[in-house]
């Protein structure tokens, strides 16, 4: 677990990030990339015990908070530029895009079925899963990730952030026609 003052510091990064975002007109998307980045490393810095890059990790697609069983372009792509920032710091993370027994509705995203996560976690020793929520309000979306142990559904660690709801996220949150 990091200390206080690390946390602190990388929240007021990930706030000054989310700010430079809103200090724009119609904000920077491009932000959305560091922003999620940011999370991530809140992610792994604050994991009860510590994350062990030798053991895998699961990502699932970001849902709507208020159906479960949704999500967006925006929910799949936040939970990808986690999954990157995991990977590119040398973390072992198992594509789920690329498996055939997680549930995948089209236009939804995956979605990890109770009673199939714990195979899927068992089949590949995963020390933990990250989900995460989105929430749209009127003028920004608000997020939750969370990294939750795979075989006791403990939360390791957790962070809650925003991004100003700008026309490209706005686009993101539309269904594919």
């Amino acid at each position: 677990m990091i200390n206080k003052g690390l946390r602190l510091l990388i929240l007021s990064a990930l706030m000054l990030s989310i700010a430079a975002c809103q200090s724009q007109p119609g904000g920077h998307d491009e932000n959305i990339i560091s922003t999620s980045h940011q999370a991530a490393k809140v992610l792994v810095n604050d994991a009860a015990g510590g994350a062990n890059p030798n053991k895998p990790l699961i990502f699932a697609s970001l849902v709507n908070i208020n159906n479960l069983e949704s999500s967006s372009s925006f929910g799949r792509i936040v939970s990808q530029q986690i999954s990157t920032y995991f990977a590119s710091s040398g973390y072992k993370v198992i594509e789920m895009l690329l498996r055939q027994n997680v549930y995948i509705e089209q236009q939804q995203g995956e979605f990890l079925l109770s009673r199939e996560l714990k195979n899927i976690s068992e089949q590949h020793n995963a020390q933990a899963v990250v989900v995460g929520t989105y929430a749209i309000g009127k003028d920004a979306i608000y997020i939750t990730t969370k990294m939750v142990d795979a075989r006791t559904n403990l939360v390791l660690s957790s962070v809650d952030y925003s991004l100003p709801m700008t026309s490209n996220i706005r686009s993101l949150l539309k269904n594919y026609r």
